[in-house]
């Protein structure tokens, strides 16, 4: 799998593992959960509340091909994804949004999903 790690003065690409990303993501205070691979579904009941420690990322991310979801909110330290539907709302997220280091998307919208902690309630 590869990754884009993005900030606002560099683009790198590496290749990592789910269980690399998942370490990675843990590390930051957020709460990875398996996805099926191609799919953006969690399939599964409870997925709302499964908060894997550390040591189980190893069990749930062993391997397979994968996708990676992030429990947003509390979870994961109150992060929100602001996931940009249109081209217009990727061209004004800069002027909205705070600065993060978290920029990512598809190839077609690589800007797309902006990870944040907001900086009051809403």
């Amino acid at each position: 799998m590869t990754t884009e790690l993005t900030n606002e003065s560099t683009t790198t690409k590496r290749t990592m593992t789910p269980f690399q990303i998942a370490t990675d993501y843990h590390g930051r205070g957020w709460s990875p959960i398996p996805v099926q691979y191609g799919s953006k579904n969690p399939n599964r009941e409870g997925w709302q509340n499964l908060e894997l420690t550390r040591e189980q990322l190893s069990t749930c991310f062993n391997g397979k091909p994968q996708n990676i979801g992030v429990l947003l909110g509390e979870p994961s330290g109150g992060i929100v994804d602001a996931d940009l539907d249109s081209r217009e709302a990727c061209t004004a997220a800069p002027f909205f949004f705070p600065v993060t280091n978290c920029v990512f998307g598809r190839r077609g919208k690589p800007r797309s999903h902006w990870i944040f902690l907001p900086d009051q309630e809403l």
